[in-house]
């Protein structure tokens, strides 16, 4: 099996084009009305539209059917290096998978199948190749097959394009080689093909050697300095990737860059064992697959770093459906190929009395990619919800977590089912949420995910950091996360100090200059709004603009307002004041941004409840000792007012207005928590919010 884009590159170089007399002989086959009218058809089109539609054929569309049905257009168009090289960089994503069946009974038997995905949809074609060896599916490079026989060295290593059927022999191997296998690798900055070999020395106990040939260039084989590697460890697997060639061993995996010629040992995340641990090349990256319980796998993906190699893992698992797991006569499924750049995993599947394929369709590639992300965000725009907990005092492990949105004029609620938002959570952003415990700030601080639950860890903050706050802005500019974090310094007369970080930039926290602002040592909590976090001190609001890192003070528009009838809310877009009035109404204020500073822009009519409604929302809950509400947050813009009610008991109960009509409907308690006889006595944070597959490169 081996990881192949079909290609029409052929070895050796064509040979020269038909003589005359070839040329007339081809003419009069034309002549003899051999040559189909759409043959005509396609030689008298413009050259730029030929070369458009045979760049979109594959390559055994184009050796098998065009370059038989025009030998001119096959020397002309098809043969030309130029028209290879396009075509090559066209097909680059379509790496397909190419494997052999045997009948065990008849070993000269062998069915060759190519599977590779085409729109969407994964194709199973035969593929016609007489090869000139016993194996011949070990690794492929732009379409092109290494041949060698294991067990005979010295018959010899053929490069083969199985397309074309054209075969390169290589010079011979060291005499004193013993078991071989060898893989094809491609630098892409010289242009060259080099080929590199594994094979057993039995004039030095059968230690390993590695040797390398540049194809072309090369009369003889070099070999490669690895000396200072541990070489007593049996090679299990080659495998190659875009400008790699990786040679593994258990839980070693050395990989050579074909460019440089150097190679670098890095070890798996864990140790690995055939029977659980498989590496697949994608074709443009390595990867370990692991079965961690009865069809369920997890994927870690070798990336590049600054001058080594590290494991990233995938943080969700590949199930098999049951309709494999189910069956009886399973004896064994493990993982043999990626398709589409890691869309689809192929399975091969063995029972008592058969052998299969399956494909596994993934989402990740698509899913993952930043078009899609920014996209599926553009379109998530206006759709802030709410997000937050209730918490049984009494029960601190009873916890339930709430998203409430609103879709096409309709409140819904939906439970949250996330491994995070267990601890301290503030200040939403695109999605992501900064976890953290503001009393223990040594213990750090993550931006999380909930939707994909994946996790991004910040930086330590300094070591007298006693108290702190935090919250994620983005700079639309700059296309920038950046994470603003208020902390206590400690001491007996401790201050406040205020640092940034630019995530994926920096790699420790930078100071911000607020020297000029006055501000008392207390650590609001912040809110955000797009492009802004936001902190409250008493009359003060402390503006900082995430894109040029500048704080600004602003006051309240009601000085000095009493402190139990006084609310500060983000709509998600901007931010919003509330102050209590008569019989259960409220003011309400906007901020705005002017030219150089921030100005509120107070409602023209105010948001009252009134006693009448306080009442039917007694009744409705049926606890006439509902004493006090007070607003928690927006939906769809400022359009519906979300509240928090207390009873003298301690109970928790939250609803929402629609400002237009007056409408009132519950969030909390539902009919599940009263089934079960729970009630919640504590609630928070509230966290404008919206559901989104952003993710920052670092997750573990």
């Amino acid at each position: 099996m081996a990881k192949f884009p079909s290609s029409i590159f052929r070895l050796p170089p064509p040979s020269s084009p038909p003589s005359s007399g070839e040329a007339s002989e081809a003419e009069g086959i034309a002549d003899g009305k051999k040559l189909c009218a759409q043959n005509i058809l396609l030689i008298s089109l413009p050259d730029d539209l030929l070369l458009k539609i045979l760049l979109n054929l594959s390559a055994q569309d184009i050796y098998y059917a065009a370059s038989r049905v025009c030998r001119r257009l096959y020397y002309r168009t098809i043969r030309s290096e130029e028209f290879i090289n396009l075509h090559l960089r066209q097909q680059t994503e379509d790496y397909g998978l190419l494997f052999g069946f045997t009948n065990n009974d008849q070993h000269y038997s062998q069915r060759t199948v190519f599977v590779s995905m085409k729109q969407g949809r994964v194709t199973v074609s035969d593929f016609y190749y007489a090869s000139k060896s016993r194996f011949i599916f070990n690794s492929s490079c732009n379409g092109l097959i290494p041949e060698f026989d294991f067990w005979k060295p010295h018959s010899g290593v053929y490069l083969a394009n199985p397309v074309t059927g054209q075969a390169l022999g290589l010079p011979p191997l060291p005499k004193n080689a013993k078991f071989m296998c060898c893989c094809l690798g491609y630098a892409e900055a010289s242009k060259a093909y080099k080929v590199a070999l594994v094979y057993s020395d039995i004039d030095s106990g059968r230690a390993m050697r590695w040797a390398i040939l540049t194809v072309g260039v090369d009369s003889w084989w070099r070999h490669l300095p690895t000396h200072h590697y541990s070489t007593g460890s049996t090679l299990s697997q080659l495998l190659v990737t875009e400008g790699f060639i990786h040679f593994i061993s258990g839980d070693i995996v050395r990989t050579l860059n074909v460019e440089t010629e150097v190679m670098t040992e890095t070890l798996a995340p864990f140790p690995v064992y055939p029977p659980n641990g498989w590496y697949l090349s994608t074709g443009k990256s390595l990867t370990l697959v692991v079965n961690v319980e009865d069809g369920v796998f997890r994927v870690w993906e070798m990336v590049s770093g600054d001058n080594c190699y590290y494991w990233r893992k995938w943080q969700h698992q590949i199930v098999l459906g049951s309709e494999i797991q189910d069956n009886k006569d399973l004896i064994g499924t493990w993982p043999v190929g990626w398709l589409q750049q890691m869309e689809v995993l192929v399975f091969k599947v063995r029972s008592k009395n058969w052998a299969s394929l399956v494909c596994r369709r993934l989402y990740y590639h698509t899913i993952r990619s930043e078009e899609f992300v920014n996209l599926h965000l553009r379109q998530q725009n206006d759709e802030y919800g709410l997000l937050f907990k209730f918490i049984n005092v009494d029960q601190h492990s009873s916890q339930r977590k709430v998203f409430v949105s609103m879709k096409q004029g309709r409140v819904t609620i939906s439970d949250y089912y996330c491994t995070y938002i267990s601890r301290f959570n503030s200040g939403s952003c695109n999605g992501l949420i900064p976890e953290y415990n503001c009393r223990e700030p040594s213990s750090g601080i993550l931006v999380v995910n909930p939707v994909t639950g994946r996790a991004f860890r910040l930086p330590p903050l300094p070591a007298n950091a006693d108290y702190m706050h935090c919250c994620v802005g983005y700079a639309e500019a700059s296309k920038a996360y950046k994470v603003v974090v208020a902390y206590s310094d400690g001491g007996i007369k401790p201050h406040v100090r205020r640092a940034i970080l630019t995530v994926g930039v920096d790699k420790s926290w930078r100071h911000l200059a607020t020297d000029h602002l006055t501000m008392c040592n207390l650590i609001g909590e912040p809110l955000v709004t797009e492009g802004f976090t936001h902190s409250i001190f008493g009359d003060a609001v402390l503006t900082l603009n995430v894109e040029i890192e500048v704080m600004t003070k602003t006051l309240t528009p009601v000085p000095d307002p009493p402190q139990m009838c006084w609310w500060f809310l983000s709509t998600g877009k901007s931010l919003t004041a509330l102050v209590e009035v008569d019989d259960c109404g409220f003011r309400v204020w906007e901020m705005l941004s002017g030219d150089y500073d921030y100005y509120w822009r107070e409602w023209e009519r105010q948001i009252v409840v009134g006693s009448q409604r306080i009442r039917e929302i007694r009744e409705l809950c049926g606890d006439k000792d509902l004493i006090y509400i007070s607003p928690i947050g927006w939906l769809q813009h400022m359009e519906v007012l979300v509240f928090e009610g207390w009873s003298k008991n301690k109970v928790v109960y939250v609803f929402y207005m629609v400002i237009a009509t007056g409408e009132i409907g519950w969030i909390a308690p539902v009919s599940s928590s009263e089934e079960k006889g729970e009630s919640y006595t504590s609630i928070g944070p509230f966290l404008p919010h919206k559901n989104t597959l952003v993710q920052l490169e670092g997750y573990y």
